[in-house]
């Protein structure tokens, strides 16, 4: 009787008492403000990607583009392609642009296949010496050879100067590849493995039309793992490529224009694009240049957003 009274005093509304909409107010502020926080620089960029070079240096854009009208003398809401037409017509931009492109298809699917090929016997209790095996593997996740090492391996292995120095550093990801074992084991029957051999089927088999399409959402994460450390790789690229910019992603050379702009606009450049170059400006290129090395990474995503939470929470299970 005591309870049910307890329960006949508590106010609701829509099954929710006064401390939960107290704390779903709370939650809501304090979302809002990080969305705030997050969306502004976002915003930012964006809108200084197509405000003129007159807006950005003034400082003048804050949400939304502006344009200065000289009839007016005055700035005004408006959109400037200009910075986007110099982007998409200089050479080396455009490369980059494939390069990175290329490195990160090539270099995700090389990095999946030794992920899954290494994953898949570590999550079979009949395999002699996964406990070996992945003990060794933690060791080398712990400790790591140094960057001195590594250059020198690759030089020695005359990798030095070619796609393959970039594609193969980091390829193979420890962490992700505990993250697949785990799911392989622990998301699949293995009654539907001895199901498969005795119809016939082989561990290959086994691995293409059974695990694989199973512990898919586990592979669409780890494919944006992947993609998004290719994509934004310029270190291995600055370390390796040195010479060869023909072969430099696109980050380096975003990084080359974010350091050395006036280097850039000295050289390199015919004169009809030293003339967009001069009229778009450094800033709204550098802000055009962030704006198109950030949209395939966000693309992707969206594409991967269904399977994130459910592989994500599929490699955190202890196994």
């Amino acid at each position: 009787m005591y309870q049910m009274n307890q329960k006949k005093k508590r106010k609701k509304t829509f099954g929710f008492t006064s401390g939960d909409h107290v704390l779903h107010a709370f939650t809501t502020v304090v979302l809002f403000f990080v969305i705030l926080i997050v969306g502004y620089p976002i915003m930012y960029v964006l809108s200084s990607s197509f405000s003129d070079s007159a807006a950005i240096t003034s400082g003048r854009v804050s949400v939304f583009p502006l344009v200065y009208n000289q009839e007016a003398m005055r700035y005004q809401l408006g959109l400037d392609f200009s910075g986007y037409k110099f982007v998409f017509s200089y050479g080396a931009v455009v490369r980059g642009f494939l390069n990175s492109i290329l490195y990160t298809v090539l270099g995700t699917a090389i990095s999946l296949t030794l992920i899954v090929l290494m994953a898949y016997p570590l999550s079979k209790k009949e395999f002699q010496g996964r406990k070996f095996i992945s003990k060794l593997l933690v060791i080398a996740m712990l400790v790591s050879a140094g960057l001195v090492p590594g250059y020198l391996l690759k030089t020695s292995l005359g990798l030095n100067g070619t796609i393959w120095a970039v594609i193969l550093t980091g390829s193979l990801n420890i962490t992700n590849v505990f993250i697949m074992r785990t799911s392989f084991k622990n998301s699949i029957p293995s009654e539907m493995f001895e199901a498969a051999k005795l119809d016939g089927a082989n561990e290959f088999q086994c691995l293409v039309r059974i695990a694989i399409p199973l512990a898919k959402a586990t592979i669409s994460v780890l494919v944006l793992y992947a993609a998004v450390r290719y994509w934004n790789n310029y270190f291995s690229a600055m370390l390796y490529l040195a010479d060869q910019q023909d072969l430099w992603p696109l980050p380096l050379v975003l990084r080359n224009f974010l350091i050395s702009a006036k280097e850039i606009s000295s050289g390199g450049m015919s004169a009809e694009q030293q003339e967009a170059f001069a009229k778009s400006g450094i800033h709204q290129i550098q802000f055009c240049l962030i704006v198109v090395s950030t949209v395939p990474v966000l693309a992707l995503y969206s594409v991967v957003q269904r399977f994130f939470e459910k592989g994500v929470m599929i490699g955190s299970i202890k196994g």
